[in-house]
């Protein structure tokens, strides 16, 4: 039904986590346009996920952006524009998103992996090296088997 635009999301979820993400996109360009859709937040951050997932960056921060303009507290749409700030090697910028992204958790909410390794990352750019001992800590403590601490063990071990 193309004026119900819970179903069209909960369909783009279904096909996002099948890795169906050019047809999860089309799912979420619908009610990532309807700004009576309650989710339309949620719907914008899906769309750029999945236009991330394909590579479309500049899309993907696109639609990220809008949807912290729809919700301030889309920590994950704040991540991932920092996430892509930082690829680019635009510190400055990655750090004002990644504050964002860590006000948008809160003080109770452990940060993701990925989460973590961008603040490591930042860390070592700066003076602060009490917050990069603490980020460590978390990774290890928190995701000692994901992608982000192995990245971490092998940066430590080159000495980079």
């Amino acid at each position: 039904k193309d004026d119900y635009p819970q179903a069209h999301f909960n369909y783009g979820v279904l096909l996002y986590k099948q890795g169906r993400f050019a047809e999860a996109e089309k799912q979420f360009l619908p009610p990532s346009e309807d700004i009576a859709y309650e989710r339309r937040a949620y719907a914008l951050e899906n769309l750029g996920l999945c236009l991330q997932a394909m590579n479309e960056n500049a899309r993907a921060q696109a639609a990220f952006e809008k949807a912290l303009r729809v919700d301030s507290f889309m920590a994950t749409s704040a991540l991932e524009l920092a996430v892509l700030a930082y690829e680019r090697q635009d510190q400055p910028v990655a750090a004002v998103y990644y504050a964002r992204y860590r006000k948008a958790l809160g003080r109770d909410t452990v940060q993701s992996a990925r989460g973590l390794w961008l603040g490591i990352r930042l860390a070592r750019l700066g003076p602060d090296s009490s917050a990069l001992a603490g980020y460590a800590q978390s990774l290890k403590q928190f995701y000692p088997d994901s992608p982000e601490y192995r990245e971490y063990l092998r940066t430590q071990a080159g000495g980079s």
